[in-house]
């Protein structure tokens, strides 16, 4: 159950990050215009 919930938050984590960067990208290429 630990080690589900362990592997879950991770799963999430991952995801905020990749949004964060894409976010991050868009913003970015955006400045640079």
């Amino acid at each position: 159950e630990c080690l589900k919930f362990m592997i879950e938050s991770a799963i999430m984590y991952k995801q905020k990050n990749f949004l964060l960067m894409e976010n991050g990208q868009k913003y970015y290429n955006y400045a640079q215009q």
